[in-house]
């Protein structure tokens, strides 16, 4: 029951700070241009996608198993498709030419602040968790500790005193 309100808490706070930056930057952008172009959209459900990806499965299966060279390129593989990606649907690609678009590091700073904030967020939950584990270990050891102290004693010493 713990870990289901403890989820759903996760839920709504991961809710709230995405569309709490959706609006933000919507508003931004309609103040400045008056519009919202659809290719945005695309390219924050792109992010998002991203983000989930790397906090959901990349980090707790492959980097905190220690396995950080499969986890960097996994990164790598998920940057060159949002690059690939970014090609298609940024607002700041000119879709009127018919060459390859080179590396715009503009495009991809967006996903590599996902993933690094990703994987902190997901980081720090995990040390969290552990700290919180290990005070409960602690916890247990001391009360089992307590209580064969309390066996040790001898009844009758408590009644003759």
């Amino acid at each position: 029951m713990k870990d289901i309100l403890k989820n759903k808490k996760q839920f709504l706070i991961h809710l709230l700070i995405w569309v709490s930056l959706v609006i933000i930057i919507f508003i931004q952008l309609y103040i400045q241009s008056g519009k919202i172009p659809y290719q945005l959209i695309i390219r924050i459900i792109i992010n998002v996608i991203i983000f989930y990806i790397n906090y959901s499965l990349l980090v707790p299966y492959i980097l905190l198993k220690k396995k950080k060279i499969i986890y960097f390129l996994s990164a790598i593989l998920i940057l060159s498709a949002t690059h690939f990606l970014s090609g298609y649907v940024s607002p700041f690609t000119d879709f009127d030419t018919n060459f390859r678009i080179p590396l715009k590091i503009p495009l991809l700073l967006p996903s590599i602040m996902l993933i690094i904030v990703s994987t902190a967020i997901r980081i720090y939950e995990e040390w969290n968790k552990n700290e919180r584990n290990k005070k409960e270990i602690e916890l247990q050891k001391n009360a089992a500790e307590l209580q064969i102290l309390k066996n040790q004693l001898n009844p009758h010493f408590f009644l003759t005193h």
